[in-house]
């Protein structure tokens, strides 16, 4: 997602709303297009099975969404030990998971 003027712009494949999605959380910014899209909605009912059916998925979404929290948060802009770094991102995944298993009743 590249930065312009305090706004992310995406692109082809990228997605939004992925916190709210998965941890039941508001929505922590807006959407609008600049051109015409296709966008897919995902709702909650058709995630869960998926999720039951695959934990280990809610791992890999939950260091997703760590991740994109570090960025938002613009922990990148200084140099920032790679220690620091893991152990951010851990706290922020394990905040997330947590979330996602109550929010998904797991």
């Amino acid at each position: 997602m590249e930065k312009k003027s305090g706004l992310g712009r995406l692109g082809t494949g990228d997605f939004f709303g992925e916190k709210s999605l998965l941890t039941g959380e508001p929505r922590g910014a807006s959407v609008e297009a600049e051109t015409d899209i296709e966008v897919v909605e995902i709702k909650k009912s058709s995630l869960s099975p998926i999720l039951e059916k695959n934990p280990e998925t809610m791992e890999e979404l939950s260091e997703r969404l760590a991740d994109r929290q570090l960025v938002n948060e613009g922990f990148f802009e200084e140099i920032q030990e790679e220690k620091d770094v893991e152990e951010v991102r851990a706290n922020y995944s394990k905040k997330f998971l947590r979330g996602m298993k109550n929010f998904f009743g797991l």
